[in-house]
């Protein structure tokens, strides 16, 4: 084990650091480090040989996941999540005010909170070795109803956009849905409010990017 967190550390990871092939844990949380950690370290990482406690950016170059999922016939079913690379996590919850059984009137729920800081670059990772930036731009099936997942993700200077309507995309698509739903519904919600409409995810600047 190598224990490096919080020493003040500055600049790039050693090259040297991933000839250690007996390194098991790897602990350099809280320096002020830039660039990602050497390929074969993040190999091992990846495949569970190596733990490593860094911040996101020294593990992925991926800043920013926007998903939204939004049917196409049903009204307050559609949501947004929002992650960062910093652990900040924002939904946004299309919903029926329901005052009386007549009133269809909608509104949002916006939750902001965190995910462990740990849980995104195993997700971005997740869309590397699922071949995210090889898939179509949209996939769809010839059904009437059915729902649109769309992601954004942001890597470096790069935008990748993917809408999939009906689940007419791959497996390794649908993977990546749940697994973004699923690191949602870890997260801590600390504040919750309500405003008059949810943002759509094609609608820029997000109000709730925290750069």
């Amino acid at each position: 084990m190598l224990e490096l967190s919080e020493n003040n550390l500055r600049g790039t990871i050693p090259p040297t650091l991933g000839d250690l092939a007996g390194l098991r844990e790897l602990h350099i949380f809280g320096n002020k480090l830039t660039g990602m950690l050497r390929e074969s370290l993040l190999q091992r990482w990846r495949t569970g040989e190596l733990f490593v406690a860094a911040e996101s950016s020294l593990l992925t170059d991926v800043s920013e996941i926007d998903y939204e999922f939004s049917p196409s016939a049903l009204l307050c079913s559609r949501h947004r999540i929002i992650l960062l690379a910093d652990g900040t996590a924002v939904q946004l919850t299309e919903k029926c005010r329901n005052r009386t059984p007549d009133d269809r009137t909608t509104y949002c729920e916006v939750k902001h909170g965190e995910i462990w800081a740990g849980e995104f670059p195993k997700l971005a990772s997740l869309f590397e070795r699922n071949g995210f930036v090889e898939f179509r731009r949209h996939y769809d099936r010839n059904v009437t109803d059915g729902a649109f997942e769309s992601i954004r993700v942001i890597r470096g200077k790069e935008r990748d956009e993917i809408i999939d309507y009906a689940e007419g995309g791959p497996l390794e698509l649908w993977a990546i849905h749940r697994a973004i739903e699923g690191l949602a519904s870890t997260a801590e919600w600390k504040k919750t409010e309500t405003q008059a409409r949810c943002p759509r995810w094609e609608e820029t600047p997000i109000p709730y990017r925290h750069h």
